[in-house]
């Protein structure tokens, strides 16, 4: 399915069911659609708990980085996280238990940039997207 289309479609679905998809496509789609983050992204705190939730109950470090993407984009772009604790306290905790170098690696860095209160920086954004 064209990216648009698949867009489109997701806006059809609640926001858990946006969350399967997301996952889904992160899985089986090459090269993976990251841009579906901003789907659940978009709705800023109203999508906290289902997020939360899942990744509480995620066991699949991927997945769980996969979900991690979406807290940043969510604060990079539609509702700041810097003061959300209880998020920062799950993301460490979920950190600390990450036995995949690469996984915590970038986990660290989601956290952190969220800790820091990272917003992006529009020139890098344009560097990379003309390379």
């Amino acid at each position: 399915m064209p990216v648009e289309q698949q867009h489109k479609e997701m806006e059809k679905f609640t926001i858990d069911k946006k969350i399967d998809y997301y996952l889904a496509a992160m899985r089986y789609i090459h090269p993976p659609p990251v841009g579906l983050a901003d789907n659940i992204a978009k709705h800023g705190k109203a999508a906290l708990p289902f997020l939360m939730k899942r990744l509480r109950e995620e066991r699949n470090e991927s997945n769980q980085v996969h979900l991690m993407s979406v807290f940043e984009s969510m604060h990079l772009f539609y509702y700041n996280l810097k003061d959300e604790k209880e998020v920062h306290l799950l993301l460490k905790e979920k950190i600390d238990s990450m036995k995949n170098l690469d996984h915590k690696k970038s986990a660290e860095n989601i956290l952190k940039d969220i800790r820091e209160n990272q917003v992006p920086n529009p020139e890098k954004v344009l560097s990379e997207i003309s390379r």
